[in-house]
């Protein structure tokens, strides 16, 4: 359907100059919107990925978002019509939108932009856990991230005093999740709020091993493709979750622009590369001149377990498209409770977050920030 509230409704005022604008614009691959005022636009709403290896409401869990988008004066295409859109040009992957998919959703669809949502956690407990990476990326030739955020919590990170606090319904902690992440976007689009939120840090989750080479200037800009982690651990899926945090963390700092994932995706099946013991340089070179990027990061996640006190470990590898040589590499292995003395105080509870915390630490020494001070950030990032 196209939505305001529902499929029978009129498009709003500004959601009819926004797509009059669009197609005024021909087909081209150009960004959202940069005009003064709030950002008009026709948006796309995909299915949502599910990472979480359970089974969950797919439809009903992004009802919030489209109800958060539509109040804003959007039009939000989703439903039935998406389905049709994704049958006809074979999509099956709703994780990542590639150059095909981007370019014929702005003609057919007539969208400036697709959101796409992954759902990384989906447990009932107890505690609950919710976690979920959402972007927003234009739609035509060139697709390009213009907006990404995360959410992930335990429905006891906040018990408060004689745990009033605690969350003990799953629906009530996933209508928080998608409604904050919704709220999120929304400001963006009416240019209130942050392209990339970033993630929180802390010395305790900084690397155990990290090299900078001199040759990466934190003045100069790059565009970064980053490929889905090797996956050396049970959790399925997990690599993906990883190398989309640093996708997430690359995007909130400014001189770093990460390739969308989609696109990375379409290369590396065009291709036909194949990472199961980790990316070759020739393999670098390929990707990087396929898509015009200046670096590639590449990874090997080694233990992902979210399922009590989370744990996490991977390495990561940064090469640079001219010289072939690795200019960034990390280690990093962390627990929910590092650092955690006294009744539980500052304990992470989800994989998803600490991973975040982690991701944000190596980008930091990848650019230099790493002695930056840092606030930490609200329940949820």
């Amino acid at each position: 359907m196209i939505s305001s509230a529902s499929s029978s409704s009129r498009p709003t005022a500004t959601a009819l100059a926004a797509t009059l604008l669009l197609l005024g614009c021909g087909g081209a691959g150009a960004k959202l919107s940069t005009r003064p005022g709030p950002v008009l636009a026709r948006v796309a709403l995909f299915p949502l990925e599910n990472q979480s290896g359970a089974s969950a409401p797919m439809r009903e869990l992004l009802e919030p978002v489209e109800r958060a988008l539509a109040a804003r004066g959007l039009e939000v295409v989703s439903g039935e019509i998406v389905q049709r859109f994704l049958s006809k040009y074979r999509i099956r992957h709703t994780g990542g939108l590639d150059r095909p998919s981007a370019k014929a959703a702005r003609e057919e669809l007539g969208v400036e932009g697709v959101v796409l949502t992954t759902l990384e956690t989906y447990k009932p407990g107890p505690p609950p856990r919710v976690a979920l990476t959402m972007r927003l990326v234009s739609a035509g030739e060139e697709p390009s991230i213009e907006w990404i955020d995360g959410f992930a919590r335990s429905g006891d990170d906040a018990p408060g005093l004689l745990a009033l606090g605690v969350i003990q319904d799953l629906k009530v902690l996933e209508r928080e999740a998608f409604t904050r992440v919704a709220s999120s976007l929304a400001a963006f689009l009416e240019r209130k709020g942050e392209r990339a939120p970033p993630c929180a840090r802390g010395r305790r989750y900084r690397p155990a091993v990290a090299f900078r080479a001199s040759s990466l200037r934190p003045d100069q800009e790059y565009t970064v493709a980053v490929v889905p982690f090797v996956n050396r651990t049970a959790r399925r899926g997990a690599g993906e979750l990883v190398s989309l945090a640093f996708v997430r963390q690359l995007a909130s700092t400014p001189n770093l622009h990460p390739v969308e994932p989609g696109v990375v995706r379409e290369v590396l099946l065009s291709h036909r590369i194949i990472m199961e013991g980790g990316i070759s340089l020739e393999a670098t070179r390929v990707l990087l001149g396929a898509l015009d990027a200046d670096l590639v990061l590449a990874g090997e996640l080694l233990d992902y377990d979210d399922s009590g006190i989370p744990k996490v470990n991977f390495a990561a590898t940064m090469l640079d498209r001219g010289s072939g040589e690795v200019v960034w590499q990390s280690i990093s292995h962390n627990q929910g409770d590092d650092g955690v003395f006294f009744f539980d105080l500052g304990q992470v509870s989800t994989a998803q977050r600490l991973t975040c915390r982690m991701v944000a630490n190596a980008v930091a020494g990848m650019t230099g920030r790493a002695s930056a001070r840092v606030s930490d950030i609200p329940h949820g990032r």
